[in-house]
């Protein structure tokens, strides 16, 4: 299982890295879109290609923040109880998560199946095909699923663990 968790961390770097990238991508898109408002030359679709690479950036980026356990908790709340208390809230949360986000990404399987099945697109001058942006949504949540897994298996090994 360590062989297979040290692949699966190297592809939350390169998904977390490509996140990055893509922020900056949206940056680019929207000064372009901007100037082109400023000069009254307006390249169609470019709002559209922002929000679809804010999505991807956002999506991908989900199971590496949760490999290193940063997304949003409750520390005032959780500071005030006891050590063994919190870890067993973390292991409650995880089977939580890992239930509602393997839903999620089931469904956000069913949908990106639908889209490269059907051609779904988002109509406009230049119509923007769907699929892309939903499979990248269902594969990042998978991923999450599968990293939330991991943190859930590494809480339950660890509870025993003595606290500082």
């Amino acid at each position: 299982m360590k062989s297979l968790y040290t692949v699966f961390r190297k592809i939350n770097r390169l998904f977390a890295e490509v996140s990055g990238y893509l922020i900056a991508l949206i940056v680019l898109l929207l000064l372009i879109d901007t100037l082109g408002y400023l000069v009254r030359f307006q390249i169609p679709m470019m709002i559209e290609l922002a929000v679809f690479t804010t999505i991807a950036a956002a999506y991908l980026g989900l199971s590496y923040t949760e490999e290193i356990r940063a997304h949003i908790k409750v520390d005032a709340v959780l500071s005030r109880l006891p050590a063994k208390v919190v870890r067993w809230l973390e292991i409650i949360w995880g089977v939580v998560g890992l239930f509602v986000i393997g839903l999620t990404a089931y469904a956000a399987y069913l949908k990106a199946a639908e889209s490269i099945g059907d051609g779904e697109s988002i109509a406009g001058e230049y119509p923007l095909p769907l699929a892309p942006i939903r499979t990248i949504i269902a594969i990042s949540l998978l991923l999450y699923g599968l990293q939330i897994l991991f943190n859930l298996i590494l809480d339950i090994r660890n509870r025993k663990q003595k606290v500082n």
